[in-house]
Order: C-alpha cells, then sequence, then structure tokens
C-alpha cells in the first residue's frame, strides 16, 4: 500500500460542469479519506467502500475538509442536482475554489489504480 503513478489525459476542470476532473498523476490510499458519489458501474458503493478499507483507506459518506479524494461514479445519478453533477461535486468544487487539496476522480481512474493496488 502506498502511493501509485496514473497519467491520464484531461482538461482542466471547468466548475459548472461535469468536466471537472482532476488530470491524476497519484494516488495516496493509505490513512486518506475518500467520499464516493453517483452510481458505479463496476460494483455497488459497499463494495467499492470495502476495497477502500482493504487499501488503507477509509470512506467519508460526505465531502468535507479533510476529503482528499472524490470519486464520481460512471453512471451518474438521477437525484444530482443539476444534469451533470450534485451537491458532493459541487461541494467539492466549492473547497478546491477555497484552496482545499482535494481531487476529483472518475470511477475509471479508481477502478485501474485499486484493481493495481490489491
Amino acid at each position: 500500500m502506498g502511493v501509485f503513478v496514473i497519467f491520464l489525459l484531461f482538461s482542466p476542470p471547468k466548475a459548472g460542469t461535469f468536466e471537472c476532473f482532476d488530470p491524476v498523476t497519484v494516488l495516496q490510499f493509505s490513512d486518506t479519506e475518500f467520499c464516493f458519489t453517483g452510481k458505479f458501474r463496476n460494483g455497488s458503493r459497499s463494495q467499492i467502500e470495502q476495497r477502500l478499507l482493504q487499501l488503507g483507506g477509509f470512506p467519508s459518506k460526505c465531502v468535507r475538509k479533510t476529503t482528499r479524494y472524490l470519486v464520481v461514479g460512471s453512471e451518474g445519478n438521477e437525484n444530482w442536482l443539476t444534469s451533470s453533477f450534485g451537491r458532493k461535486i459541487k461541494q467539492a468544487m466549492e473547497y478546491k475554489e477555497a484552496g482545499q487539496d482535494l481531487l476529483i476522480i472518475p470511477e475509471d481512474v479508481w477502478i485501474q489504480v485499486s484493481n493495481n493496488s490489491l
């Protein structure tokens, strides 16, 4: 468990759009808080949270000042605040604008890195 490197090609985050993903090069799992939002193609929320616990991280039900990563499910959610994102993503973007070191990443990145880490 530790730091894993991954290179992605994403546009810079754009507030107010679903293109808010950060270009991720490293994920730290050990003793790190993750929050999950949306519906996940690769398992239930509880299965994904269990995987995080196996990797040494811990899940949070909401985005807080201590949250390091917000993982966005690839299936979205019909209950989102707007058609492209919900309250957790909105809160994460606000924290980022205020200077918090928080990354918003898509489910595909989570799956790729967590599969390589187990």
